[in-house]
């Protein structure tokens, strides 16, 4: 599966009397997924997928790092969800346990990697359908996360939490077993 995905910063503003606005920042993500039949229509679903998610901080008053930022974390994903499919669309739910590879801002007057959270448990649910592509099986997916875990550990510098909401959109190719052929 390889498609589309884009995140956004909480904000807190940690005692400061500070405004800002947060967006998003798009990223890539890619992997694979592994279905597991248990009992028609429910399944579980595993898989390792690695992504990015970003966004950017707007300040209305400048800070030690400029009045705006952008960061991006990369993640290794492990999903591990049930899986309801009584046709070709499917709805799935359950939790991601995400692995920190990579943290980095980026400032008018700073580049760097910052010290974040290694790891975070999000929740996770997803709409998609199976079909086929001519001959080549597919399917095409919308999925959202909500993570827990404040991934930035900068004291004193930005008292801002960012923390994974995700929202994905997936296409992706399906090799099935020859005894769900």
């Amino acid at each position: 599966m390889v498609g589309p995905s884009f995140g956004f910063a909480d904000y807190d503003s940690g005692g400061r009397s500070l405004e800002t606005g947060n967006s998003a920042r798009i990223g890539l993500y890619g992997g694979f997924q592994v279905v597991v039949p248990v009992v028609h229509p429910v399944s579980i679903e595993t898989g390792v997928v690695y992504g990015t998610r970003g966004g950017k901080t707007s300040f209305d008053a400048p800070i030690i790092l400029g009045d705006e930022y952008t960061w991006q974390l990369d993640y290794v994903s492990i999903p591990a969800l049930a899986r309801w499919q009584p046709a070709a669309m499917y709805l799935k739910a359950g939790a991601v346990l995400d692995l920190l590879m990579r943290s980095a801002y980026e400032s008018a007057v700073l580049s760097s990697d910052f010290d974040a959270a290694g790891q975070d448990v999000a929740l996770a649910g997803a709409i998609g359908v199976d079909g086929r592509l001519g001959e080549v099986p597919v399917f095409v997916e919308l999925e959202g996360t909500w993570g827990f875990v404040d991934a930035n550990a900068m004291d004193g510098v930005a008292e801002i939490d960012i923390r994974n909401r995700t929202i994905r959109v997936g296409v992706g190719m399906i090799f099935e077993s020859e005894s769900r052929r």
